[in-house]
């Protein structure tokens, strides 16, 4: 995880929306006016398995799973080496996940945490004789 760039971001409190937004404002997406806005994640994030890794970014749904039992108005208001200090409590989690990859214009590629595959039970398969 970083922690180098801005890790959370104002967002409209509209639940369908989610775009940044400021306080006592209207939110420039969906028009809904925000007597306050709600903090939410989206960190870059390093993904690692036995073929590579890739940097991806974490938004707020699977971030906050990451992270559960922490709220983020407590994180937001750590000092970087506490927070560094959280975050490293959560490396080596084993995740099952579908990442969105799309290559931008000017041939660099991004991608980004969709969300978390349920778990699923691999039972046994028998092998016939065909």
């Amino acid at each position: 995880m970083s922690f180098k760039n801005k890790w959370f971001y104002d967002a409209c409190n509209n639940p369908k929306c989610k775009k940044t937004a400021e306080s006592a404002q209207k939110c420039m997406n969906c028009g809904h006016y925000n007597e306050a806005v709600q903090r939410r994640f989206i960190i870059p994030i390093e993904l690692s398995d036995s073929t590579g890794s890739i940097w991806t970014t974490a938004f707020d749904e699977f971030s906050q799973e990451i992270f559960r039992g922490t709220n983020i108005q407590e994180l937001s208001r750590l000092e970087e080496s506490k927070l560094k200090e959280e975050a490293e409590c959560r490396l080596y989690q084993q995740f099952r996940l579908r990442i969105s990859s799309k290559k931008e214009p000017e041939g660099n590629v991004k991608h980004a945490i969709v969300g978390k595959v349920a778990e699923v039970s691999i039972e046994r398969a028998s092998i016939s004789n065909v």
